[in-house]
């Protein structure tokens, strides 16, 4: 979907929460928005300016993603390993 992003637009994105291991952050808990491109999810690292659809993202395990329910159905946790690309930080 082309065209500016509303603020109201953006709050409705879906998110993911992820632990983030590693030397620099051991268990940190993150949140970052998480797009379905057909079935397969993805954890977004960046959108593409002026659209809705991400321009860097890793993809995710759906067996390992659950929404957390219907009180927060926009929310899903990951209980997988996040293979993030080199050089990205994740602090």
């Amino acid at each position: 979907m082309a065209g500016g992003m509303l603020a109201e637009e953006e709050k409705e994105r879906l998110k993911v929460k992820c632990r983030i291991s590693g030397p620099d952050a051991d268990g940190i808990l993150r949140v970052f928005d998480l797009y379905f491109d057909g079935n397969r999810p993805k954890l977004v690292l960046a959108w593409r300016r002026g659209t809705q659809e991400p321009a860097q993202y890793v993809d995710l395990d759906p067996a390992m993603l659950r929404q957390l329910g219907p009180s927060d159905s926009l929310t899903y946790t990951y209980d997988g390993e996040v293979a993030f690309p080199p050089g990205f930080s994740t602090r």
